[in-house]
């Protein structure tokens, strides 16, 4: 009797520490069930990037120097330069996050998780609020001679990056159709892919109408030249406020205001005739990685626009006309801005159509200045582009709601995506494809991909 009870204590003994050591490696404790033999590997590899994310999230808001040392302290050299390439070549939101922006509620539910069958292999739970879920990040930590490094990034817009699993694709459900998803509902991206082609339509005629509206322009970077009323004003305005729109939409605004402040209020009249004392005091002007330097390479690139074509506007419809092309035409005035003398640094803010960038600032830049409509967002002001030529601004969030949508397969957000999705858009309008940029927007707002 005495040996039955002993053996059945130590069963109930053992049976008790496994299922505490399930319970420490759980999902919701931060961890994932994996072999007694790989503990240390897994726990080097999830402290590795937990610290990371840690780390670099905090220093969000600060010096962009202080999230360049966090990289150097946790991500591989070879990882770090092939998302300088990328960003160089129109990337234009950060890999680490695969978004343009994070809040502090982003690391205040930060979540890390290694996988139960590759423990290099770490996925990790960002708060998105602007879909109001959580977005799911995958990244590969190995151990080298400095240690566990974070050697890759499963992105379809960095090379090598193409992962089996849709990397934009939401970490937690919103439950469907909850309260604050939207006046449309919610509705899942296979739900939305088998929409017919009267429903779609409705659907991004009700969104467009919904955001194509005065209302929009405060708390959108166009509000930067609708300050303005004069065409070279707005040209000048609005071409520096689209460059530095990538982030957070309020610190665009605050940034791309800040940066007419430093023109004196007149940005056409600063291009033309500021002194070089003038354009030294641009030296403390900083976006992101956008700094006074590039400010001031920029604002000379535009004095020879103004010099030698009457301004930008003049250049992009006089091009149009001889090329009636508009990928030729980007190609154009890519190569006519930087003949000017500039740093060989501010070409990134600058996307290149020739090497495959989605160009998304300058796609919208040219939205706003060749949409006309008696909405009052758009200015319609270069008469000598058809709307029918414009492609949509495609970035990371256009290109998730059009691929929910089914208006979009391609994974990679460049250009060859940015005409697929833009085809798909002509045929529910063809002269105007790019007015259901606002539906996208909107549908985004409106909690649809959730």
């Amino acid at each position: 009797m005495i040996k039955v009870l002993f053996a059945l204590f130590t069963v109930s003994a053992l049976l008790l520490r496994t299922a505490a050591a399930d319970f420490r490696m759980s999902p919701s404790c931060g961890g994932s069930r994996i072999a007694a033999g790989e503990l240390p590997e897994r726990d080097a590899a999830l402290r590795t990037v937990r610290r990371f994310y840690e780390e670099y999230l905090a220093a969000w808001e600060g010096d962009r120097r202080k999230q360049e040392e966090v990289c150097e302290r946790y991500v591989a050299r070879s990882l770090r330069e092939e998302i300088r390439a990328a960003q160089a070549a129109g990337l234009d939101y950060d890999p680490y996050v695969q978004a343009q922006d994070c809040g502090p509620e982003t690391l205040a539910r930060l979540r890390v998780e290694c996988d139960s069958a590759d423990c290099s292999r770490c996925r990790v739970f960002l708060w998105d609020g602007w879909r109001r879920a959580c977005r799911e990040v995958v990244v590969r930590a190995v151990c080298g001679a400095q240690g566990y490094r974070i050697a890759a990034i499963e992105d379809p817009n960095l090379p090598g990056g193409v992962s089996g699993a849709d990397a934009t694709r939401a970490g937690e459900a919103c439950g469907r159709c909850s309260p604050g998803a939207g006046e449309f509902g919610c509705r899942g991206p296979e739900s939305m892919m088998t929409m017919e082609h009267d429903e779609l339509k409705e659907l991004l005629d009700r969104l467009h109408d919904k955001y194509d509206r005065p209302e929009f322009i405060a708390d959108d970077p166009i509000c930067v030249p609708h300050r303005y009323a004069g065409r070279n004003d707005r040209e000048i305005a609005g071409f520096l406020a689209a460059t530095i729109a990538w982030g957070n939409r309020k610190a665009i605004v605050r940034s791309g205001l800040r940066m007419m402040q430093c023109m004196d209020d007149a940005p056409a009249d600063f291009v033309r005739n500021a002194s070089d004392r003038e354009l030294d005091l641009l030296a403390s002007y900083a976006h992101r990685t956008f700094n006074g330097g590039d400010l001031r390479d920029f604002v000379l690139a535009l004095r020879r626009f103004e010099t030698e074509w009457g301004g930008v506007g003049a250049f992009f419809e006089a091009q149009y006309a001889r090329l009636g092309d508009l990928p030729a035409v980007l190609a154009a005035f890519r190569c006519e801005f930087f003949r000017a003398e500039h740093a060989a640094r501010c070409e990134k803010h600058l996307s290149s159509v020739e090497r495959g960038a989605a160009c998304k600032r300058l796609c919208m830049y040219l939205r706003w200045m060749v949409r006309h409509d008696d909405r009052g967002v758009d200015f319609g002001e270069w008469r000598g582009i058809p709307m029918s030529a414009l492609r949509l601004p495609l970035d990371v969030h256009a290109a998730a709601v059009g691929r929910a949508l089914g208006l979009l397969r391609r994974r990679r957000n460049d250009w060859r995506a940015v005409e697929e999705v833009t085809a798909a858009l002509r045929a529910f309008d063809p002269r105007d494809p790019v007015r259901y940029d606002y539906a996208l927007f909107g549908a985004g707002i409106d909690g649809y991909l959730n």
